[in-house]
């Protein structure tokens, strides 16, 4: 991969400097993910390392600039470049996601204002005639993906105390930061929950009876709803990949991309399921760490966590994951409700 990389970014200066009129098309839609997409990409980022970045970091012009690709996102490519010790990730998005590329600029810089442990935002820019393209640069954070062998109680600890500090921020609505959303949030939510449980009757995994019987028990949640707001800013996508295990045992949260203002029952519930993988051991120490670190957020938690505990096992219910048969999918989803 890096070998093929780097033939790419020796494309000659006709490729490296494309016009915005001949980037635009093949920077929506299907297009993004094609081959020649990627060579163009990695030109605009080689030229974009050259002439922008190395001058805002004030980097020597001997110091060489090593570039890598990590991930295609949803809607970004991400690219780490390195200067030496000094090192950056680079957000790479067509012009047709500027909206998803300014909400993920107004998330870091809000995380920095209120002192929460994320990357800093290191550069924006949007400029078509440039490259065709929005590229957000923050920092790279040194880790590597925590693994189950990792999650002992101490670190389970340290998530705890990150994630209080998180959801200590507030806002009286719910939704993105800078984009509340004006429509109720418990109905916002069933309707993601009957969408969930429509495909799982159509694949099978649940009868008619039992969809409306889940249907009816998260209905009943409608009260525990009615006591919010305030909302916490929750990380919305924990799961192994964004939970970096650093030197020293550290814990380091990453990808706030789908950061948004509802409830802390959220973050917990996806502790629970993905990190903790359900076992009870775990999940104690999880909660006796995170209830220590922020009580008021633990005590509002309460009011929502089965309900977001449910949710994710009907989501994978949905998906098709997991036992067949819709006696033992219904147990399965009950059997966290009941302990």
């Amino acid at each position: 991969m890096t070998s093929q990389l780097f033939d790419i970014l020796s494309e000659t200066r006709h490729q490296l400097m494309l016009s915005a009129r001949r980037w635009a098309p093949f920077l929506n839609g299907k297009a993004w993910r094609s081959a020649r997409t990627f060579e163009q990409v990695a030109g605009a980022v080689k030229m974009y390392v050259r002439n922008y970045l190395r001058l805002k970091l004030d980097i020597a012009k001997d110091v060489h600039a090593r570039i890598e690709i990590p991930a295609l996102g949803v809607s970004s490519r991400l690219w780490f470049v390195s200067f030496g010790d000094q090192k950056a990730v680079i957000r790479f998005y067509p012009l047709s996601e500027l909206h998803d590329a300014e909400r993920h600029r107004r998330i870091l810089e809000l995380l920095q204002e209120n002192g929460v442990d994320a990357p800093a935002l290191v550069d924006f820019q949007y400029d078509p005639e440039q490259c065709g393209a929005v590229i957000l640069v923050e920092e790279f954070v040194e880790g590597e993906m925590t693994r189950p062998w990792n999650v002992s109680p101490d670190y389970l600890g340290k998530l705890a105390v990150q994630l209080g500090r998180l959801h200590g921020i507030y806002s009286d609505r719910w939704g993105s930061p800078g984009e509340p959303r004006s429509n109720d949030f418990f109905l916002s939510s069933l309707r993601g929950i009957e969408r969930k449980l429509r495909r799982a009757r159509k694949g099978g995994r649940l009868s008619g009876v039992e969809a409306r019987e889940h249907s009816a028990w998260f209905r009943g949640f409608e009260e525990q709803f009615g006591k919010f707001p305030p909302y916490s800013l929750i990380h919305g996508d924990l799961h192994f990949a964004n939970i970096l295990y650093g030197a020293e045992g550290a814990c380091h949260l990453v990808d706030y991309s789908r950061v948004e203002f509802a409830t802390p029952a959220q973050d917990i519930a996806a502790v629970h399921f993905r990190v903790c993988a359900s076992d009870p051991d775990r999940i104690r120490a999880f909660d006796a760490a995170y209830a220590a670190a922020s009580p008021a957020e633990w005590e509002r938690a309460q009011l929502l966590l089965p309900f977001y505990e449910r949710l994710l096992r009907l989501g994978r219910v949905a998906r098709g994951s997991g036992e067949r048969g819709s006696q033992a999918v219904t147990e399965s989803l009950r059997e966290r409700d009941e302990d």
